[in-house]
């Protein structure tokens, strides 16, 4: 009998502490607007380079810490998911799965509108990003982001 009540005082110091490193994240989790700011395009500067944007929002869940991203281009869209991990003022994600929707393929594609290759895609969203936690924790952004030859950032808003 003596064993299981001293397990039961044991308990509520093993649930503690979990509740507190949750405390830390609450101000993190839920939606973020923005997406991928598009800066330069490797030894050009196109005059409409803000046509390479991607926009959309991330989404930071408690459970599992799991995060969905969408982010959209005129002529295709990125769905990211997978784990993410809080490092200091820094939000790390570590994409596992990603869909990318090209608009119907290269059949109807528009070579008026701005795409970026999905091989492209697929290779630069299978390594972690990086986001660097705003002050008031308002804001995400990250460091230069290299799709391609397209260098940018991503930065997410909280409204």
């Amino acid at each position: 009998m003596r064993p299981k009540i001293s397990l039961l005082w044991l308990l509520p110091c093993l649930i503690a502490p979990a509740g507190c490193s949750n405390k830390k994240i609450v101000p993190l989790l839920g939606r973020w607007e923005g997406g991928f700011t598009a800066e330069q395009i490797a030894g050009t500067e196109p005059k409409d380079i803000k046509r390479f944007d991607l926009k959309g929002y991330l989404m930071l869940y408690a459970t599992e810490y799991r995060f969905k991203m969408h982010l959209e281009g005129e002529q295709e869209a990125v769905d990211l998911s997978g784990s993410w991990a809080p490092k200091g003022a820094q939000v790390i994600l570590s994409p596992k799965d990603e869909s990318i929707d090209d608009y119907g393929g290269a059949e109807v594609r528009n070579p008026n509108k701005r795409f970026i290759p999905i091989p492209l895609v697929k290779q630069a969203y299978s390594s972690p990003i990086v986001l660097n936690v705003g002050a008031g924790n308002k804001k995400l952004s990250g460091p230069l982001f290299s799709i391609g030859q397209l260098s940018g950032r991503h930065e997410f808003t909280r409204s």
